[in-house]
């Protein structure tokens, strides 16, 4: 995993779409299918290109911009928090299917840790017309990817990211309760309703 050495969107745009191809490609894979040292040396770069150097976010992102100073909402949405959720999945994905890779890998415990928690204070949030699609958008992709099942079974690995879930769960049940679910010209009831199931699962 690498990050953009410039503010080429673009660029950061790339990069974004190798993460998610590669968790894609993970969970779309049998264990026995899958390049063990081609996967130890993405993880391992994953361990290794976690941020704790932004001046204006958390700590234990994944952002693919070279900073984010003056970086607006949708920007941080796009470049630091999705690449956030996709790099978790991935994370997870991989110690459920290659645990004695993980095993081997320094440091890989601890990330995820700060991964989950830095994607904890996000709330899963998107930002203006697309908040609803972007929210619902990131409760799809974790699910799919067994987050909720690992937090379900690991709920004191992060007990913030669990909270997180169970308010986000609530959130969206008083839009449903109240009618609150039409952004402009949609309406998002099935789309909140689904997200709602999802996390069920695990709040």
């Amino acid at each position: 995993m690498q990050f953009s050495t410039t503010s080429d969107v673009q660029e950061m745009e790339r990069l974004k779409r190798m993460m998610k191809s590669n968790l894609d490609a993970l969970s779309s894979s049998p264990a026995a299918d899958l390049n063990m040292l081609q996967w130890r040396d993405y993880l391992t770069s994953l361990v290794a290109g976690q941020r704790f150097d932004l001046s204006r976010s958390k700590p234990g992102s994944w952002c693919v911009a070279v900073d984010d100073n003056d970086m607006p909402k949708d920007a941080r949405v796009d470049f630091i928090w999705f690449p956030s959720y996709v790099a978790v999945a991935t994370m997870i994905q991989a110690s459920q299917k290659m645990p004695d890779v993980i095993a081997r890998i320094t440091g890989f415990e601890d990330s995820l840790r700060h991964g989950l928690e830095f994607v904890a204070n996000t709330r899963l949030s998107g930002h203006g017309y697309g908040e609803p699609i972007e929210r619902c958008e990131a409760i799809h992709l974790l699910f799919s990817a067994g987050v909720f099942d690992f937090i379900k079974r690991e709920p004191h690995f992060s007990p913030a990211f669990l909270a997180m879930l169970k308010q986000v769960k609530q959130e969206l049940q008083e839009r449903i309760d109240k009618k609150q679910t039409v952004v402009w010209t949609r309406d998002f009831s099935e789309d909140y309703l689904r997200a709602i199931d999802q996390l069920a699962t695990c709040a």
